[in-house]
């Protein structure tokens, strides 16, 4: 077990649709208490972010990916391992 505070080489790809397209206060509150365990943070939005949104998840994550809702999760994932946003 590691018992320091460097992340491990560890890529979170983390999938959000809001059929409001908003942006709730948890994910906000989920991604700043667990962006320290990752070296990577992909959000991907399966709907429309507004400017405000989109800058506050730029603050918490290393890329964002807004797309179109299509091929749910598993789509999500292969658009954002294609498109070159694991980190590699």
């Amino acid at each position: 077990m590691r018992h320091d505070s460097t992340p491990l080489n560890r890529v979170l790809f983390f999938v959000h649709y809001n059929k409001y397209d908003g942006l709730c206060d948890h994910v906000l509150y989920l991604l700043e208490n667990i962006k320290h365990i990752y070296k990577h943070i992909v959000f991907i939005s399966n709907s429309p972010l507004k400017t405000e949104s989109e800058n506050k998840i730029a603050q918490l994550s290393n890329t964002v990916i807004i797309r179109e809702n299509k091929g749910y999760d598993f789509g999500a994932w292969k658009d954002a391992i294609l498109g070159g946003g694991g980190g590699g």
